[in-house]
């Protein structure tokens, strides 16, 4: 009785190691996806300054030379007003993104029970991995019932539709197949549906019941551990409350549905 609560004890130890490492890797995506995003707005804004210096050159040369003319200077000033309206918006973009990342990091990183929109909540992850996707040939499209209010977890949420996405990317299509990642939510009754459809190659009927075993992979040597789906499955069936099925067609696509309670269990909400 002793061996097999010490035996139990280093199971739910190393369950808990695997969730905290599956957690730093979803954060490391993140990281690696705001910082790909930020590259443009920041670039357009380094670019924009650059010429901006170039314009206040030419207007000071001319002011010297007594050279300036009407014409001259409404073509300048012009070019400093679309200059700063290029910036401006550059700037929002980036503080758009950071804000995002500051809140889908927190909830990645801690099991936060809060209220929150379900449309605004997914919007706003899809919006930091959109960068597995804007390499490829793959179009991301987000079909997301407005007003779904929710008082759940969106830490385990963002990690679980992560997973799913991700997992569609990497193993639905190859590098150069376009294809199409649908992403919906609506509301049915007191409860959330949420679908991750892919049309991609599907998964082989032989497998199907296996991708929730803990390090079941196709790629083991190229990167898959197998616990993406097993943890994510863990989330939904524990502190999330809901259910999850698959439904896939080789060679016709994949789809993924999880049915969430909009209060978690365990809530003391009424």
């Amino acid at each position: 009785e002793d061996e097999a609560r010490t035996a139990l004890a280093h199971m739910e130890s190393a369950q808990e190691g695997l969730v905290r490492a599956e957690k730093m890797a979803a954060l490391g995506r993140l990281v690696a996806g705001v910082a790909h995003e930020l590259n443009t707005p920041i670039g357009n804004i380094m670019m924009v300054a650059s010429t901006q210096q170039e314009v206040v050159q030419k207007l000071n040369a001319s002011l010297a030379s007594g050279a300036l003319t009407r014409n001259a200077l409404n073509s300048l000033a012009g070019q400093i007003d679309e200059g700063s309206g290029l910036m401006l918006s550059s700037a929002r973009r980036a503080a758009e993104l950071i804000q995002n990342f500051k809140q889908v990091a927190v909830d990645q990183t801690t099991d936060q029970l809060r209220d929150f929109e379900l449309d605004r909540q997914i919007a706003e992850m899809l919006s930091v991995i959109a960068h597995v996707l804007s390499k490829t040939p793959i179009k991301l499209v987000q079909k997301l019932e407005s007003g779904i209010p929710m008082h759940s977890y969106p830490g385990p949420l963002g990690q679980v539709l992560t997973n799913l996405v991700m997992n569609a990317a990497k193993h639905g299509f190859n590098d150069t197949q376009p294809g199409t990642i649908t992403v919906a939510c609506v509301r049915q009754g007191d409860r959330a549906c949420i679908t991750v459809t892919d049309n991609g190659a599907g998964i082989p009927p032989e497998n199907v019941g296996k991708i929730f075993d803990p390090f079941f992979t196709t790629t083991l040597g190229q990167g898959g551990t197998g616990l993406g789906l097993h943890i994510s499955h863990n989330m939904v069936y524990g502190p999330l409350g809901g259910h999850m099925t698959v439904l896939s067609t080789p060679a016709t696509g994949t789809v993924f549905t999880l049915l969430l309670p909009l209060t978690a269990p365990g809530s003391s909400r009424l």
